[in-house]
């Protein structure tokens, strides 16, 4: 029960979240297109993380890294086909994007490691709160500023992944 409980309130949070910011303002674009995108995202996400639990199943290191090739593959093709220019990367750049990469095939072998000692679903939900932990990260290392409603949907939502965790 505190599983659909946990649920529940982490769906709550993130709705109270990501409330204010769906309010259409005067002179504001809506767009309805990058909504149905996102959601369209999260299916392939689902879809993705369902068909790498088999795969981790036998080998965990072989699953990070055969499911990266296709991504390594189509963002070439989209860098070489679709993108006017490389970008102007500077090295200091290039160390953060090599960073941020060793953080995702971190994520990624963590994550399949938790998936094959537990419920996949409950640890895919408590691995979706990165975007909290981008906030929290965003405003103590960026100095981003946050919304009241934001940080009470952020308590809100860290509530519902300690009912889940339990």
């Amino acid at each position: 029960p505190s599983d659909v409980v946990g649920i529940v309130v982490i769906a709550l949070g993130i709705t109270v979240f990501f409330l204010p910011a769906m309010r259409r303002k005067p002179g504001e674009n809506y767009s309805v297109e990058a909504i149905v995108l996102a959601l369209v995202a999260s299916l392939f996400w689902g879809l993705a993380i369902v068909l790498e639990d088999r795969g981790s199943r036998v080998s965990i290191p072989i699953t990070v890294l055969i499911s990266l090739v296709p991504q390594i593959l189509f963002s070439a093709a989209m860098l070489i086909f679709v993108s006017k220019s490389f970008g102007g990367l500077t090295r200091p750049s290039l160390i953060r994007l090599a960073g941020a990469g060793a953080a995702l095939a971190m994520g990624n072998v963590l994550f399949f490691t938790a998936a094959n000692m537990g419920n996949v679903g409950v640890v895919s939900v408590l691995t979706g709160l990165a975007p909290l932990v981008v906030a929290v990260l965003a405003l103590v290392f960026l100095r981003e500023r946050m919304a009241r409603s934001e940080l009470v949907a952020m308590g809100i939502t860290i509530v519902g992944a300690c009912l889940l965790a339990i």
